[in-house]
């Protein structure tokens, strides 16, 4: 029997791994699904239920398709794609670097420098004072205990090949403390994104 350990809420019944790595799931029913499989994650909130889907392609109004980038220093259980810019009204932040996505990262990661002129952006978007929030990681921060307070217009990610719109719901988190703080963190490491996928209206494809 194993035992869950670490930062996994306790009622969790464990770990699906859907990489591209030799061991996981995916790769394991290989042929059975065509190497195809899709999810959508749906916020608690919504009351809807979150889809996981093998073998099945994913059509429809609001789909769109962004290509796997090759790097040869990222191991294989990841994927990673292309970003071009990350654009918030008027301003875009030029990227065009090859991202990973990870479902099990917690927040959206991006290097330091991006992450300034996004934050920058981001605050000029919104018409409430910055405050300092209960967890210094997160900043910018807003006195509000709803997101339909910050009028948050939102963020859309342009991916080689589509673009994905980011709401107040998939960029900012409301802690218990009556702050809704931004979501996305600095780093200098390789760039993980997440929170992306967790609140979408259409599911995510994956052909390994």
């Amino acid at each position: 029997m194993y035992i869950q350990e670490g930062t996994l809420d306790p009622n969790g019944d464990g770990l699906v791994g859907l990489g591209g790595g030799p061991l996981s799931l995916v790769s394991q029913l290989g042929p059975n699904i065509n190497y195809k499989f899709s999810y959508c994650l749906t916020p608690e909130s919504s009351g809807a239920t979150s889809k996981l889907n093998f073998g099945i392609d994913v059509t429809g109004p609001g789909v769109i398709s962004t290509p796997f980038a090759q790097q040869d220093n990222t191991p294989p259980t990841f994927y990673t794609v292309t970003l071009d810019n990350i654009s918030i009204g008027d301003t875009s932040v030029p990227v065009t670097n090859s991202i990973v996505v990870d479902s099990g990262t917690t927040f959206t990661i991006l290097p330091s420098d991006i992450y300034e002129e996004i934050k920058t952006a981001v605050e000029a978007s919104i018409e409430l004072t910055p405050v300092n929030g209960p967890n210094p990681m997160f900043d910018p921060c807003y006195e509000t205990d709803s997101l339909d307070g910050l009028n948050f217009a939102g963020m859309v990610f342009h991916f080689s090949g589509g673009d994905v719109m980011l709401k107040a719901e998939n960029s900012f988190i409301i802690t218990g403390d009556g702050f809704a703080c931004f979501a996305m963190i600095p780093t200098d490491s390789p760039t993980f994104i997440r929170s992306i996928w967790e609140y979408c209206s259409n599911q995510l494809s994956y052909w390994v």
